[in-house]
């Protein structure tokens, strides 16, 4: 548990391949009020692609990091600082309440499914046989209406 704590090192494939911001994840942090909030929800928003999850402290992003990321905001390192000093200021940025709840779910165990959804998700078809091609779409279904075709990842 105490990694999830904290960042780990980055290296520089990483670095290049995280912490690289799309024009629409710009535009997204761009809605923010204040340079703190602009620069912590950057860091969530390239952590969560490179490790699967963001750490608790937000803080804690290697500099490099984070100065790749206060370059192209035009915000100073420092703000990161005071972000998150609210407790909720984290899970609010990012994530609705329907999405935090849709998110949830996909680690409930499903009785039709005998897993997750997660799990059942992340395998892919072991055959060639009509129900394993027929479970692939019903997969597509499934994240298209959790709308995760709109997500821009």
């Amino acid at each position: 548990m105490a990694r999830l704590r904290s960042f780990p090192e980055i290296g520089r494939v990483e670095l290049i391949r995280h912490f690289m911001l799309t024009d629409a994840g710009e535009a997204f942090l761009r809605k923010f009020r204040t340079g703190r909030n602009v620069l912590g929800a950057a860091v969530q928003l390239c952590a969560l692609p490179w490790l699967g999850y963001v750490p608790d402290d937000v803080s804690s992003v290697p500099a490099a990091a984070v100065g790749r990321l206060s370059q192209r905001l035009g915000v100073p390192m420092g703000e990161l600082r005071d972000y998150g000093a609210r407790s909720p200021t984290r899970t609010e940025h990012l994530l609705s309440e329907r999405r935090r709840a849709e998110l949830d779910l996909l680690l409930v165990s499903d009785a039709y499914l005998g897993r997750t959804p997660l799990a059942w998700l992340g395998v892919g078809p072991t055959s060639s046989s009509p129900a394993a091609v027929k479970a692939e779409p019903e997969k597509l279904a499934y994240l298209r209406r959790l709308d995760a075709h709109t997500l821009d990842l």
